[in-house]
């Protein structure tokens, strides 16, 4: 039995993450950090916590990320980072922090998104170089980020694949630029999260795409993951990890 640290508990996503933890039985305490502490369970501050935590989960925002990391590396604690909008300092972050302990990291915790990125790299595969491509994603109103973590995880496959590179929307508005492809964000209502990926190439056009309807696969997600790390050796790990792991 497992205690969990929820990194940005009073959020969208911590809320729905608290509401499906009792569905796991591996789980047998919780904990929350927040700027806004309401419960006996919640802090301001992983430090504040008084209870051994056997892993986290960050559905926080980056700003947060260093502490997060610098106290799971401390105590040698596994860590989920589900937290989106990164840059390269992030990331550098990530990898330190991974020589002492176990960081999980994804943009996206759904795994028809993982298929639909492992559809896009067997097509780019098949179809070469020479194609057109248009990346498109659309979020709720709320999302502070463009584009998506997912559409710069897709974007990251058609650039290890094709040498082309991501442009955004109000750099693609003058014409299709040679040795890019574009990726444009919408903001919509109350959508969860839709990802689509076209492919032209002579005559013909392939879409792949990806619609979640509830925010509740990503808290499953975090959870099912979040247990496999409890196995794992220190290190830096993707979701082409876990499902290798599983499979």
């Amino acid at each position: 039995m497992s205690c969990v640290a929820i990194i940005g508990s009073g959020g969208a996503m911590g809320s729905i993450l608290k509401q499906v933890i009792p569905t796991y039985d591996w789980i047998s305490d919780v904990v929350g950090v927040t700027l806004h502490p309401t419960q006996d369970n919640e802090y301001l501050s992983l430090d504040h916590v008084q209870k051994p935590i056997d892993v986290i989960i960050d559905f926080s925002t980056p700003s947060a990320l260093r502490a997060t990391l610098t106290y799971a590396a401390q105590h040698h604690i596994p860590c989920l980072i589900a937290t989106t909008g990164l840059n390269e300092e992030h990331h550098q972050l990530i990898q330190e922090a991974s020589q002492h302990t176990v960081v999980f990291e994804s943009a996206n915790l759904s795994i028809g998104v993982t298929l639909l990125n492992h559809l896009l790299s067997q097509a780019l595969t098949t179809l070469g170089s020479d194609i057109n491509i248009e990346v498109v994603e659309t979020h709720h109103t709320l999302k502070k980020d463009a584009p998506s973590g997912t559409a710069k995880l897709l974007a990251n496959t058609i650039s290890s694949h094709t040498g082309q590179h991501m442009v955004t929307d109000s750099a693609h508005k003058e014409g299709v630029q040679a040795n890019t492809f574009g990726v444009h964000s919408l903001r919509l209502g109350k959508v969860v999260g839709e990802h689509s990926v076209s492919l032209a190439f002579g005559s013909e056009i392939i879409t792949l795409s990806h619609s979640a309807l509830s925010k509740d696969i990503f808290a499953h997600g975090a959870c099912r993951i979040a247990k496999s790390l409890l196995d794992l050796e220190y290190g830096h790990y993707t979701m082409s990890d876990i499902l290798k792991e599983n499979a």
